[in-house]
């Protein structure tokens, strides 16, 4: 919701970790330039198939890339960049946020979605990840890249952490969580849970700490830190 509310025409858009390019490829479908950026040579080969798919259903050319590649090496200038549950493998994060405070316009906007670790269902699967993978942190090799990256396993943040995190590079940070339930509960009982989030939890502040995940729009203003 929050990344299609900033869709305009002709909006330059950057989506990191852009996996197989769903929502790179829906907001170019609204009228975006967008580029997405991935690690994985397999994902960015499906993402461009795809691309090709939805030019054929609308018919009519989307103006949107992809690319192989490290975001830590990428430089350009956007509207707004897009990060869906990348943050928790990006390392080091500060590094990412201020590169991407570089590579946004005055008035641009980061918005990043992930997992909240106050909630007992994603820290528990962030701990098996770690534990199988053998810790928070990793160095990935990539020969296609002539690199070495370092990569972050499942190294999710609470809501009042990663607010903090982000005020150190933004000044204008909001974090927006949502959902209180996990998805296998939600899509069988999605009307039971959306009534109860509705009904009593959006109404006790303390609660929200403990949401699935969380939104955060980072604005890139001139008083912004450097």
């Amino acid at each position: 919701m929050h990344l299609i509310q900033n869709i305009k025409k002709n909006i330059r858009i950057l989506d990191v970790g852009c996996g197989y390019g769903s929502e790179a490829i829906l907001c170019s479908a609204i009228g975006g330039k967008v580029l997405g950026i991935d690690l994985s040579e397999d994902r960015i080969a499906i993402a461009k198939k795809r691309v090709k798919y939805f030019e054929n259903k609308l018919e009519r050319d989307l103006d949107i890339k992809f690319s192989l590649g490290n975001l830590f090496n990428h430089y350009g200038e956007y509207d707004l960049i897009w990060a869906n549950e990348a943050i928790h493998h990006i390392a080091p994060l500060n590094e990412f946020l201020n590169i991407s405070l570089q590579n946004l316009k005055i008035g641009g906007k980061l918005i990043i979605t992930d997992q909240n670790r106050l909630n007992p269902y994603p820290y528990i699967l962030s701990k098996r990840a770690q534990k199988k993978y053998g810790g928070i942190y990793i160095i990935k090799k990539d020969t296609r890249m002539e690199e070495a990256i370092h990569y972050a396993i499942e190294r999710i943040f609470t809501l009042r952490e990663i607010k903090k995190i982000l005020t150190k590079i933004f000044r204008n940070v909001e974090i927006y969580p949502f959902s209180y339930f996990p998805f296998f509960i939600y899509k069988v009982f999605n009307k039971y849970c959306m009534k109860i989030e509705r009904k009593y939890i959006r109404k006790l502040p303390i609660i929200k700490l403990f949401s699935v995940g969380y939104t955060a729009i980072c604005i890139k203003k001139n008083e912004s830190i450097s």
